[in-house]
């Protein structure tokens, strides 16, 4: 048998022949119908195939198409391909797999029992103020001066005297195990992290704080600091201090750009990473991170929510605020025939031009409408008269404009050149000279993106006149 006859053999052996030749068949006659979009999720067709499968259906369709249709052969091809992406209701499915299969349940429970990093999260979220302690009243009862001098000045002495007890107790620790221990036992939801992570923090307070801060906190220090907590009491509504307005003074003080959301693990980080590198900062911090970690975990060496309270209101009234330096606010609005507090009210002062929104929420006052706005806007009815006009702003406002409403396209009535920085952070802004509007003042605030956390605190005219 020659060669020729044993290759049609085999081919007539393992070759399945077509049903019908295509010799001489027209291509169009197998065109019997042309390709149609179905519309409708009802009448969609859902391919479950295996990868296998499906490239062997695929090249099946792939080289039949460009037979029976070569001039639409790219629909035929489109048309499975949408089949096989039609719509499917995922998240119903992943839902009743959930609900109705105890084993996708037990499975996912195991799974996050097991992560280090979930439970990480449920502990510190447990372990959190909760809003209700963050914004209740912890400082209160009275604005009477020597009142809110003795709280602020029992406030000071006793941080102070924690911050020293604390890091003496870890020094004492002549190994890892006893500083392990003592920092556990003062600070307990570190005993939720690794134990590199501990030790790590031990040694950067030490090294931070340890041998500085006994240096840093001098009487003066501590007076000053209990003077600017007096003047920050005074500037809140009814002279009250919540845990939350408490943190953002310390923190802003300090610059250390924790919020309350900030976990234990974020105030490691940031004494690991910072740089203190003089009394003042040095003193500052360690105040911030004292109250940053009664956040985070409740308890700093003794010091938590329950006792802040006890010992600000058992505090003796002290007339130490008659040596003080009178607060930057103090005479800010004397003689003044307009005064607004935003931090009360948005004190009949309307948003202009959809650029500003008057928040109630902590911080108080005017702010950006939206987020990440280059400026707020806002204008309020005025009775012609001369003018002048000085702002606290929470945050760096920019360039401050004052318009005479009538005229709003020409004259500016009057621009800042100078600010003070008060101690709670703020700042307060001057225009010492402007032409008398006629109608209505719009005050323009900010060119350039403004933060979200800036808030404009109070307005004053006509002071000092």
């Amino acid at each position: 048998m020659t060669d020729e006859m044993e290759r049609l053999s085999w081919r007539d052996k393992f070759v399945r022949q077509l049903v019908q030749t295509l010799e001489g068949y027209n291509s169009e006659a197998c065109e019997v119908s042309t390709p149609q979009v179905i519309s409708g999720p009802e009448n969609y067709v859902i391919l479950k195939v295996s990868l296998e499968e499906w490239t062997m259906l695929y090249s099946s369709l792939y080289t039949g198409a460009d037979i029976c249709y070569p001039t639409k052969s790219d629909t035929v091809r489109w048309i499975l391909n949408r089949a096989v992406e039609c719509p499917v209701s995922i998240c119903d499915l992943i839902i009743d797999c959930i609900t109705n299969n105890p084993a996708t349940l037990q499975a996912i429970i195991d799974g996050l029992a097991g992560s280090d990093e979930f439970n990480q999260y449920i502990t510190n979220q447990v372990s959190m103020l909760t809003e209700a302690e963050l914004t209740g009243p912890l400082i209160a009862g009275s604005c009477d001066d020597s009142v809110i001098a003795g709280k602020m000045i029992a406030l000071v002495e006793r941080l102070d005297a924690n911050n020293v007890d604390a890091l003496e107790q870890i020094e004492v620790g002549t190994n890892d195990e006893e500083r392990i221990a003592t920092i556990i036992e003062g600070i307990p939801v570190l005993g939720e992290l690794p134990f590199d992570q501990i030790i790590d923090f031990a040694q950067d307070l030490l090294e931070d704080f340890g041998e500085g801060y006994n240096a840093a906190s001098t009487f003066e220090r501590r007076d000053e600091l209990a003077r600017d907590l007096w003047c920050f009491a005074l500037e809140q509504p009814d002279c009250e201090i919540t845990y939350e307005t408490l943190f953002e003074f310390f923190q802003t003080r300090a610059t250390t750009n924790l919020s309350t959301l900030s976990t234990i693990v974020d105030i490691i980080n940031f004494v690991r990473d910072g740089d203190f590198d003089n009394d003042q900062l040095l003193f500052d911090t360690m105040f911030a991170v004292q109250i940053a970690t009664v956040n985070a975990g409740r308890d700093f060496f003794g010091i938590n929510l329950p006792v802040i309270g006890a010992l600000t209101r058992d505090a003796l009234p002290s007339s130490a605020w008659e040596e003080w330096e009178a607060c930057s606010t103090d005479d800010l609005c004397e003689g003044a025939e307009g005064s607004v507090d935003f931090r009360a009210s948005d004190g009949m002062f309307i948003e202009t031009y959809n650029r500003a929104e008057y928040y109630e929420t902590s911080p108080k006052g005017w702010g950006v409408h939206v987020s990440g706005s280059n400026r707020i806007s806002i204008r309020r009815a005025l009775a012609p008269q001369p003018v002048r006009m000085r702002f606290n702003t929470l945050g760096d406002a920019g360039e401050i404009r004052v318009y005479n409403w009538t005229t709003v396209q020409g004259a500016l009535l009057g621009a800042t050149s100078t600010y003070v920085t008060n101690g709670d952070g703020s700042r307060t802004y001057t225009i010492a000279t402007m032409t008398a509007p006629t109608s209505s003042i719009l005050i323009d605030i900010g060119v350039g993106v403004i933060a979200d956390s800036f808030r404009l605190r109070w307005v004053c005219w006509n002071y000092d006149l």
